[in-house]
C-alpha cells in the first residue's frame, strides 16, 4: 500500500514507449495513477555542461570553471584553472575529465533519440504529463522567474595581480539558437511538484 514504480530514463527508445504504455495495463490492477515526467533541456546546455566541468586528480571533487568555481583560482599559461578547495584534499590544480573535451558527441546520437521520444510521450492522450523546462529565453525570463533562480555564470578577470571572481547570469543559446537562461535546480523542482499537485489532484 502507498507504493509507486518510477523508472527513470524510460523509455530509452521508440519502441519502449509503446512497451510501457503496456507494462502499465498489465501491472495497473489496482488503478494506481500514472504520469510521464519530460524535461526538457537544450542541447547547448548539456555540452556547456560537460565541457567546463573541471574534476580534482586527488579526490576526484567535480566542479565547472564556467558554473561552480571553487573559491581558490589560479592562473598559468593556459588561463584560469580552478584549485580545489575540498576540505579534505590538499589542493591542487582540477583539471578536465577525460573525453569532456568532446562535449555531447559522444552521446549526440542517444540526446536526439531522448528528443523523439519526448515529443512521441508528449503526443500521447491518456497519460497525464509533466513538462520540466530547464530553459527561458533570456529576454522575458525576469517575467516569470527571479534572478536566484537563474543559473550563474561564472568569468574571471586580474586586477592589480589579483585574481577576481564575476558573476551574471549564465546566457546560452538553445535549440534554436534563442538565447536563454538556465534555470537552478530548486525551481525546475517546484515546478514538478507544483505540475504533479494538480495532475494528481492532491
Amino acid at each position: 500500500k502507498g507504493k509507486v514504480i518510477l523508472l527513470d530514463g524510460f523509455p530509452r527508445n521508440l519502441d519502449q514507449v509503446s512497451f510501457s504504455l503496456f507494462f502499465r495495463d498489465l501491472v495497473d490492477y489496482r488503478d494506481d495513477p500514472d504520469v510521464f515526467v519530460l524535461i526538457d533541456v537544450p542541447m547547448n546546455i548539456i555540452n556547456e555542461r560537460i565541457k567546463w566541468r573541471r574534476i580534482c586528480p586527488k579526490c576526484n571533487a567535480s566542479r565547472s570553471l564556467r558554473l561552480l568555481p571553487t573559491s581558490k583560482i589560479g592562473q598559468d599559461d593556459d588561463g584560469y584553472y580552478l584549485i580545489c578547495d575540498e576540505a579534505n584534499c590538499d589542493g591542487g590544480k582540477m583539471v578536465m575529465k577525460e573525453g569532456d573535451e568532446k562535449g555531447i558527441e559522444p552521446i549526440k546520437d542517444r540526446l536526439l533519440m531522448d528528443e523523439e521520444i519526448l515529443k512521441k510521450a508528449y503526443s500521447l492522450y491518456g497519460v497525464p504529463k509533466v513538462l520540466l523546462r530547464n530553459a527561458i529565453p533570456a529576454d522575458v525570463a525576469r517575467d516569470y522567474v527571479d534572478d536566484y533562480e537563474m543559473t550563474p555564470g561564472y568569468s574571471f578577470e586580474t586586477v592589480d595581480g589579483e585574481i577576481k571572481i564575476i558573476e551574471e547570469p549564465w546566457i546560452v543559446a538553445d535549440d534554436d539558437g534563442v538565447q536563454c537562461v538556465s534555470l537552478q535546480a530548486a525551481p525546475v523542482v517546484v515546478s514538478m511538484i507544483k505540475q504533479l499537485v494538480e495532475v494528481f489532484k492532491i
